[in-house]
C-alpha cells in the first residue's frame, strides 16, 4: 500500500489567548495545536492579543504575531470583542500584505 502524504501548509491560528500572557485553557490548547502543525512540518503562524504589536518567530518554528488591543475609534462604538475581531481583520491584512502570503487554513 503506498503511504500518503501531505505538502506543507500555512496554517494561521485566530486566538484571543496565547502563553506566556495568556495560559489558561484556550491558549493552552492553541499553543499545543500549533505546535503540532509546526512539529508536522507546515508554516504555522498565530495572531494573538498582546502588551504591544510584535512578530516573533518561535524557537520551535511558529510565528507568533502579537497586536495591543484597545486602539481605534470603533472600540467606542463597538463591543470589545468585536472591535478585537475588527481589529485582528486589519492585523490580517496588514500581514499578509507585507510578507505577501495567503494561508492555506486560518
Amino acid at each position: 500500500m503506498k503511504a500518503c502524504t501531505i505538502a506543507s501548509m500555512k496554517i494561521w491560528f485566530i486566538s484571543s489567548e496565547y502563553p506566556p500572557m495568556f495560559g489558561g485553557g484556550i491558549g493552552t490548547y492553541v499553543k499545543n495545536a500549533a505546535d503540532s502543525a509546526a512539529e508536522a512540518g507546515h508554516e504555522v503562524v498565530v495572531f494573538t492579543r498582546g502588551e504591544s504589536d510584535s512578530v516573533i518567530a518561535e524557537d520551535n518554528g511558529v510565528s507568533v504575531v502579537r497586536l495591543k488591543t484597545g486602539r481605534g475609534d470603533y472600540y467606542e462604538h463597538l463591543g470589545y470583542w468585536t472591535a478585537f475581531s475588527y481589529e485582528i481583520y486589519h492585523k490580517l491584512k496588514w500581514y499578509m500584505e507585507t510578507h505577501q502570503e495567503i494561508p492555506d487554513i486560518i
